[in-house]
């Protein structure tokens, strides 16, 4: 099943499943860099879309960069867990 971005599936092998796992536990390697990094994420690629006030504080100003390729979300990690489940569940 693809998403519905077009952005890559995400694999539910065993080693990706394990640093799945390890993303939810660590501090310096999140679970939204594993999604960059499965979606083949290039930060050479980011646009910059200028300074903006931030949404937090009003006051202070923020960079905003668009990328122009889709980039994995947690609910497409969701979504190929709930099919492997599925599959799983077809071959039992």
């Amino acid at each position: 099943m693809s998403n519905p971005i077009g952005a890559p599936t995400v694999p539910t092998d065993d080693a990706s499943l394990a640093l799945l796992l390890e993303s939810l536990n660590a501090r310096d390697f999140t679970i939204d860099r594993l999604l960059e990094f499965w979606s083949g994420y290039d930060e050479s690629l980011e646009v910059s879309d200028g300074l903006h006030a931030d949404p937090i504080t009003g006051t202070e100003l923020v960079e905003y960069v668009n990328y122009p390729n889709p980039v994995l979300h947690p609910n497409d990690v969701i979504r190929a867990l709930a099919v492997e489940i599925q599959r799983l569940r077809r071959l039992a």
